[in-house]
């Protein structure tokens, strides 16, 4: 053995026995292939992507407190959310306070699941259980919960939704150059 060597330059008889077989079968096996797989159920072909994480804790404190929902209902109806999925839940949400439905637990998930949005509720669990920030967890007491959405939103509003509202007021003031355009520009900063 010690005086042989493999011949490398002859293809390994494994090689073309696979390639032979794939032109027999006709193309990549199955495995091997993407699967194009279905759209979720409730209609949401972005559920799955992936959510800002502090508009995960915002949300999952909302599903997890509903009485948030009812304390904050006007900050949580300016709330602008960048993520589709967890815009329609905030949406369902209000619509559910404003039917004058009591925002229990059991309500809220009731009126989510109805309203098609059981991926969005789990995506949140999932995200809840995984982070630090526990006033989001169903599990975190009344003080704690509000104390963590308060922080989490004024986070929110000056890191998300303050630039979101100065970019038509700069483009305003470069069409118009008033002096509303300019104090709006200024309020904002």
């Amino acid at each position: 053995f010690a005086g042989k060597r493999r011949d490398n330059t002859q293809l390994d008889w494994r090689v073309s026995e696979r390639a032979s077989e794939r032109a027999r079968l006709g193309g990549v096996p199955r495995a091997g292939q993407p699967q194009a797989g279905a759209p979720p159920s409730n209609g949401l072909s972005d559920q799955m992507a992936p959510m800002p994480p502090r508009e995960v804790l915002l949300a999952g404190a909302h599903v997890n407190h509903p009485w948030l929902v009812e304390r904050h209902c006007e900050d949580i109806a300016e709330l602008k959310l960048t993520s589709v999925p967890l815009q329609r839940l905030k949406d369902a949400l209000l619509a559910l306070l404003s039917d004058g439905a009591p925002l229990d637990h059991a309500t809220v998930r009731t009126h989510l699941s109805a309203s098609g949005l059981d991926g969005v509720v789990a995506a949140l669990e999932r995200a809840t259980a995984q982070t630090s920030d526990k006033f989001a967890r169903p599990e975190a007491d009344a003080s704690e919960a509000e104390a963590g959405w308060r922080h989490a939103f004024a986070l929110h509003e000056v890191q998300v939704t303050l630039p979101l509202e100065l970019q038509p007021a700069e483009r305003a003031w470069r069409v118009e150059q008033s002096e509303e355009a300019w104090e709006r520009i200024m309020e904002l900063q």
